[in-house]
């Protein structure tokens, strides 16, 4: 398999207690989550990416995206699927149109145990050469 090589990137904190996204009821096939703590961390997560915008970062993007996340958090919480959901639906509309566009997912990609700090870094890379 051919390496992807992403011309462009860009990194940010987001500082707040990563949630990991429930499994939810639907209505209509929208997932429906009332009063859950990932409504309040998917607001944090939209919120610092919309700060970040860059003139190098036309947003949303509509081409194809490279993702690294590190989560950091004071134990577990949830499984690493689940967090990287939370985030990735956080930024649909905002970074990219959908997160259908991510076609990699890049190191680090992991969540640390932290006592101190808690949240996590986003990384997004575009400009893809093959």
């Amino acid at each position: 398999m051919k390496s992807l090589d992403f011309k462009k990137s860009k990194r940010f904190w987001v500082e707040g207690r990563p949630v990991p996204m429930p499994h939810g009821e639907t209505r209509r096939n929208k997932w429906v989550f009332r009063d859950h703590p990932v409504v309040g961390w998917k607001t944090l997560v939209g919120l610092r990416a919309r700060q970040e915008r860059h003139p190098d970062w036309p947003l949303p993007l509509t081409e194809p995206v490279g993702l690294s996340l590190q989560f950091l958090v004071p134990r577990n919480a949830g499984d690493l699927k689940n967090l990287t959901w939370a985030v990735e639906d956080a930024m649909k509309g905002i970074v990219y149109t959908d997160d259908k566009q991510i076609i990699h997912y890049l190191e680090p990609f992991c969540r640390l145990k932290t006592p101190d700090a808690h949240g996590c870094i986003i990384t997004i890379h575009w400009s893809v050469n093959e």
